[in-house]
């Protein structure tokens, strides 16, 4: 009878170490653009909530000094 080769398994120090690695990868943490002033084609706006989230970008809810809201992706 012909066996399949073994597959080597991952010991237990293996993976906790996959996951540190996996958790611990640069996510910024969106929520601390609120409040922000961004500069945009020499015009200022300050962010003031996310509208939403895709797989590629965010979409911010942002303010003009005249008090203009935009939405800027």
């Amino acid at each position: 009878m012909i066996r399949p080769p073994k597959v080597p398994t991952r010991s237990a120090n293996n993976q906790s170490a996959n996951e540190s690695i996996q958790s611990s990868t640069n996510v910024p943490d969106i929520t601390s653009y609120i409040g922000k002033l961004l500069t945009l084609n020499h015009q200022q706006v300050i962010v003031e909530d996310i509208l939403g989230q895709g797989g590629f970008a965010f979409v911010f809810l942002v303010r003009s000094f005249n008090q203009q809201r935009y939405a800027l992706k």
